[in-house]
């Protein structure tokens, strides 16, 4: 099982796309876990690929 806190959030960061850093970055979404953040991102990803605006 997958266990959030083994991972070093600063080691994530380091490795993040624009669009991950972005996420992360947020400030609306400062005071989110990061858990929570990459469940924003996954629904954008969903989002933006049902409107075909998702470059492949």
């Amino acid at each position: 099982m997958f266990n959030a806190s083994e991972i070093s959030t600063r080691a994530s960061h380091q490795n993040a796309t624009p669009f991950w850093q972005r996420i992360l970055n947020e400030e609306a979404l400062r005071d989110c876990p990061p858990l929570e953040k990459l469940l924003v991102g996954c629904q954008l990803i969903v989002a933006l690929d049902g409107a075909e605006l998702l470059a492949a």
